[in-house]
């Protein structure tokens, strides 16, 4: 039985907004910058427009990203951050073809999953035909992978990984990235939140409860660990349903990795900036 549930709508919007600095694969933002005469831009600018273009975006605002980014990647055709960015805020904004094609034309760079990963969620809330989000589902979690490889110190393609499983009804896959979360991030809340969560998929209520309160002690909000706790006890509730109570606990997943999202995108926001590594976006 296919895990569906009310609340797809706010499941897509979690995944638009729940990983704003890194959602196309940009460096964090640096000190902007300005144009040098001759046309020539200077990278701190570049960062600092696709900074407020995410920020129109976190605010449902594609219009003014648009605004934003077209003159930016004229600018600078070359940035992959801006052109990712922009086809999503066409997408976004209705322009489909042209923001797909932006999509469509982004190398095939570890850092592009994020954009790919938005274009599933912004094109998952259109009419168009189920089999074209097909492909870039598949490229997306190719491209988390890679990045999983080559990032080895960061979390957040495990993340993604583990939320592309979730949506696709793979708790095994989930499990797989959330096992490398606890082992290469043993101190990393989320990993121990996702962690509970797959216990609880599988009906182990111990083990969700010791990860859930491992989570809690390492710094997980007390609002989501309470939701979580609420989630496993309507499931517990209806244990004698086999059927009803995969729905809920698969409902209760995404609702739940939606919060998890969503404080991933607050701490991130917190983190002073890193040094800029430049590369392709």
């Amino acid at each position: 039985m296919a895990l569906r549930f009310g609340l797809l709508t706010t499941f897509v919007v979690a995944i638009l907004t729940g990983l704003p600095i890194l959602a196309s694969g940009q460096q964090p933002p640096q000190p902007a910058g300005e144009e040098l005469s001759g046309g020539l831009v200077l990278p701190g600018m570049v960062a600092g427009e696709i900074e407020k273009a995410q920020v129109a975006l976190d605010t449902n605002n594609p219009q003014r990203a648009i605004e934003i980014l077209r003159p930016l990647v004229e600018l600078a055709p070359d940035s992959d951050e801006a052109r990712g960015l922009l086809g999503i805020a066409l997408m976004m904004n209705g322009d489909l073809n042209e923001g797909r094609a932006l999509v469509d034309a982004l190398p095939e760079h570890p850092n592009s999953f994020h954009t790919l990963g938005r274009t599933v969620s912004v094109l998952e809330e259109t009419d168009i035909d189920r089999a074209v989000l097909a492909p870039y589902r598949d490229r997306a979690m190719k491209l988390a992978l890679l990045a999983a490889e080559q990032k080895v110190d960061d979390p957040t393609p495990y993340l993604y990984i583990a939320t592309i499983a979730a949506r696709e009804n793979d708790i095994p896959e989930m499990r797989r990235a959330t096992e490398v979360l606890l082992e290469k991030f043993p101190n990393e809340e989320q990993g121990h939140f996702l962690a509970a969560l797959v216990a609880g998929s599988e009906g182990d209520w111990a083990t969700h409860d010791a990860q859930l309160a491992e989570a809690e002690r390492l710094g997980m909000p007390q609002d989501i660990i309470e939701e979580a706790r609420t989630e496993a006890a309507r499931a517990q509730a209806v244990r004698q349903n086999n059927q009803q109570l995969k729905w809920l606990i698969g409902g209760g997943i995404l609702l739940l990795i939606i919060a998890l999202l969503v404080y991933r995108k607050a701490t991130r926001r917190n983190l002073p900036p890193a040094p800029s590594e430049n590369g392709p976006g």
